[in-house]
């Protein structure tokens, strides 16, 4: 096991500030990238370069310029989202960044030992409605810190582990990209049916509407026997997220539940304007998880209308903007589109029998993926595994 030091022995600790938005001296025409936790990463090693909003020589007697290679941290709110700094650059005051001592540190190094303090962060965090782990606390967070030479190795090897899965998650994207294209080549863009195909509204072949039922639950993995509510983020990105849910006492459950079943079309009648009528159809059967009341399942007349088909037009970016503009509510954080809103929209319907060729396509394209997703989760594993040992002394 190497020894352990603290960040503020290793490395200068700077918090970031926001320049007085009012102040257009400050903003306008800037060209120094001003950092927000936004454009930081979760869960990997990013290099950031831009952002949102820029900066004037005026405006950074107001900040402090971050060198190239600070390994910038999210201290307020999202705690832990992290990012390398791939130019001079500034950041908002959420964001404390590490500007290591070339000499006793690789800053590549420090910022994969980083990525593995966010359980730190948490515990040392103040207990608000808002996380927050201020600069002194976080200049006591230790790392290991093996000879500089191993430090380097390890860096090397964690960055060829991660370009392997970032390559694998690249072929992934391209496989949506190609079903999308497809689509387009196939049905054209259905906002504006250059085919002509007969339009309906969905209630010619929205056979049923079946909404869940929602009731609290916990936040953490299902024991055997156990049963999950589903969460709206389970449909959000178009792909049916088993895992999405809350666990609920069975003795509170007083309903029939609806099920999420192989086959079945999700439909999320609640959520932000970006992101309500997200759909999606589910991969297998979940006895152990039901819908909230916010997910509705579509019961389509597969004699009209294929699921895939179905599925597709509405992820399509103009046609779905018909349908988020219906959605209403007094919360800007969380729209509805009705029952009748929806039954009532208009609806291009192909001929079921290039429906079905395009499913064809769709199902062929998803073992594909399956077979993806399977190798990435083990080149993941093999980067954690990679991690685990590097941080012990065990690799080099």
């Amino acid at each position: 096991m190497w020894e352990k030091v603290k960040l503020g022995d290793v490395a200068e600790i700077i918090t970031g500030s926001t320049p007085r938005k009012k102040n257009k001296e400050y903003w306008e025409g800037g060209d120094i990238p001003f950092i927000t936790p936004a454009q930081l990463s979760d869960d990997t090693v990013k290099y950031v370069n831009d952002s949102d909003d820029y900066i004037t020589e005026k405006g950074l007697e107001k900040a402090r310029l971050l060198p190239k290679n600070a390994i910038m941290v999210c201290c307020i709110g999202s705690l832990g989202k992290l990012g390398i700094a791939e130019r001079k650059l500034v950041t908002n005051q959420q964001i404390n960044s590490v500007v290591f001592d070339e000499d006793k540190v690789y800053y590549k190094y420090g910022a994969y030992a980083l990525t593995r303090m966010k359980p730190v962060m948490e515990l040392r965090a103040s207990s608000t409605t808002v996380n927050i782990i201020n600069k002194t606390r976080f200049s006591k967070i230790e790392i290991p810190m093996p000879p500089i030479e191993i430090q380097q190795k390890i860096a090397d090897a964690l960055d060829k582990a991660q370009e392997l899965i970032d390559k694998r998650k690249e072929q992934i994207e391209k496989l949506d990209e190609f079903v999308e294209s497809v689509f387009l080549d196939m049905f054209g863009d259905p906002a504006t049916n250059p085919n002509e195909w007969q339009v309906e509204k969905m209630n010619y072949f929205i056979n049923d509407i079946r909404a869940g039922w929602s009731i609290g639950g916990e936040s953490r993995q299902k024991k055997e026997n156990e049963i999950g509510v589903l969460k709206i983020s389970s449909v959000t990105t178009g792909k049916f997220l088993k895992d999405e849910y809350k666990v609920v006492d069975k003795e509170k459950i007083k309903k029939d539940l609806v099920h999420p079943l192989k086959g079945d079309v999700l439909f999320s009648r609640a959520n932000t304007r970006e992101l309500v009528a997200a759909t999606c159809i589910v991969d297998d059967d979940y006895t152990d998880l039901f819908l909230p009341d916010k997910l509705w399942k579509i019961i389509l007349d597969r004699e009209i209308i294929n699921s895939y088909y179905f599925v597709y037009l509405l992820r399509n970016e103009r046609y779905r903007h018909r349908l988020t503009r219906k959605a209403t509510g007094s919360s800007g954080s969380m729209l509805n589109i009705s029952q009748k809103k929806l039954l009532n929209t208009k609806f291009p319907i192909a001929p079921l029998e290039l429906q079905n060729k395009f499913a064809q396509i769709v199902e062929a394209t998803e073992e594909k993926r399956k077979i993806l997703e399977e190798s990435l989760a083990e080149m993941e594993n093999n980067f954690n595994s990679i991690m685990q040992k590097a941080f012990k002394g065990e690799l080099f």
